[in-house]
């Protein structure tokens, strides 16, 4: 799904987040919220036989967060790592292309158009 420009990811995850929140605020269990997030979602879209949990033979993309996002939604926040189409990336990749998003959206706002 193209995300636009760089700078936009940043702000689609804090929706996200804010979403998951406001789930919860509005009297959603942290589970339910989570639910709606991932097996809920692939089934709306058609996917759940290959997306929204994980099992064997399902895409494996997932987040290993640092603590229990069914004590508090907004623990989904705390990322340690994500696995993605196989590959690990650890809480120090995650920083790294974040910190190289950042540098070339700002190298594109220094070029005169």
């Amino acid at each position: 799904m193209p995300l636009g420009p760089a700078g936009n990811v940043g702000r689609l995850l804090s929706e996200f987040a804010a979403l998951r929140q406001a789930l919860v605020k509005a009297g959603l269990s942290p589970a339910e919220a989570l639910r709606m997030a991932t097996i809920n979602a692939a089934r709306w879209r058609g996917e759940s036989a290959t997306e929204g949990s994980v099992e064997r033979g399902k895409v494996a993309d997932l987040l290993i967060l640092r603590s229990n996002p069914l004590e508090a939604i907004r623990h989904t926040q705390e990322i340690d790592a994500v696995f993605k189409s196989g590959k690990r990336y650890s809480r120090s990749d995650l920083d790294a292309m974040l910190r190289q998003v950042e540098d070339k959206v700002a190298a594109s706002r220094r070029k005169p158009l």
